[in-house]
């Protein structure tokens, strides 16, 4: 049996995020990906109770996709433990949802550019980008863990960077079951 399923953003073109679960059972599609950048999709904005009333009405799921802007590995702390809050705080939330499938990128971090070349910083301090990585996953899998789902690492064009690659190798290595990784075709 095939774990694939087809999906849809949560467009911005329609009035709420009702409207959108209305197309998904039209379109013949799984499910609906919440974006946690949009405003109507921010866990104080979106009632649990109309999330699960929607998969009921609708018949389709909801993923979620946590913020673009979604820095693990920052070098300052106190942006790591602020990004590490809003991530254990969408898990919670997807979990009270019946939301089990939850998406989000690696950030590359800030570069440099230099006459010849882009300079990356997490690349240079590859140790510490891979070490507060690892700190984060492991204030955020348990959240994970214990509301059953699976965070995904979604495809975002930086596979290709080695100290990219490197961690997301030692993330599902040391994850396992709770971390798994998703292709967007989009991207």
């Amino acid at each position: 049996m095939s774990d694939l399923s087809f999906g849809m953003p949560t467009l911005v073109e329609l009035p709420d995020v009702a409207a959108n679960a209305a197309l998904c059972r039209r379109l013949g599609l799984a499910f609906v990906e919440l974006n946690m950048d949009l405003p109507a999709c921010q866990p104080e904005a979106l009632p649990v109770d109309d999330v699960r009333r929607w998969r009921e009405r609708e018949g389709v799921e909801f993923t979620v996709h946590l913020p673009e802007r979604l820095d693990l590995a920052a070098f300052q702390r106190e942006v790591r433990r602020g990004h590490v809050a809003c991530a254990t705080t969408v898990v919670d939330w997807a979990g009270r949802a019946g939301i089990r499938r939850l998406t989000m990128h690696l950030a590359a971090g800030v570069y440099f550019t230099l006459p010849d070349q882009r300079v990356w910083l997490y690349r240079r301090h590859r140790e510490a980008f891979k070490a507060h990585l690892l700190d984060a996953f492991d204030a955020i899998v348990p959240h994970v863990e214990r509301i059953g789902a699976r965070l995904l690492i979604e495809n975002d064009g930086r596979f290709g960077e080695d100290f990219i690659a490197d961690a997301v190798e030692t993330l599902l290595d040391r994850y396992g079951p709770q971390l798994g990784l998703t292709w967007d075709v989009g991207h």
